[in-house]
């Protein structure tokens, strides 16, 4: 029984350790989702992105004829910025309910790693007719 104890005993700080070191790991930022498309402005769009972690993202956006990739993304609960490889940025916003009305913006030119907040984006058209869904 003695040797029992002492063995469990000397154990303990290498079981502690890998308890220690599995908690430090992060769980990935992968559920963020954001899916809508419509009409907004007379233009018409829609979009899938996905988050990843580290803030990147997987996507696409077709905002009037043109055609987008998204590979970063932003969110912010009901809304979010998606960023494209050549330097076009949206944002998008759900409100929510169906009194509500969703918002995607025009796309303004910035770089991933920029400072750009909703802020930015000065007159997003709201949606007259689609829908904008968006989960953080």
């Amino acid at each position: 029984m003695k040797a029992t104890i002492k063995h469990l005993a000397s154990s303990i700080p290498f079981l502690f350790a890998i308890v220690i070191i599995f908690s430090s790991f992060a769980p990935a930022k992968t559920n963020s989702h954001a899916i809508g498309g419509g009409t907004a402005g007379g233009i018409k769009f829609s979009f899938n992105v996905r988050g990843l972690n580290n803030d990147g993202a997987v996507g696409f956006i077709q905002y009037g004829n043109d055609n987008y990739t998204v590979d970063h993304a932003n969110w912010f609960g009901n809304s979010a910025i998606f960023y494209t490889p050549d330097g076009h940025v949206f944002y998008v916003c759900d409100n929510g309910n169906p009194s509500g009305q969703d918002w995607i913006s025009d796309p303004i030119l910035s770089q991933y790693g920029q400072l750009i907040s909703p802020a930015d984006f000065y007159w997003p058209h709201g949606v007259t007719s689609g829908n904008i869904q968006v989960k953080e």
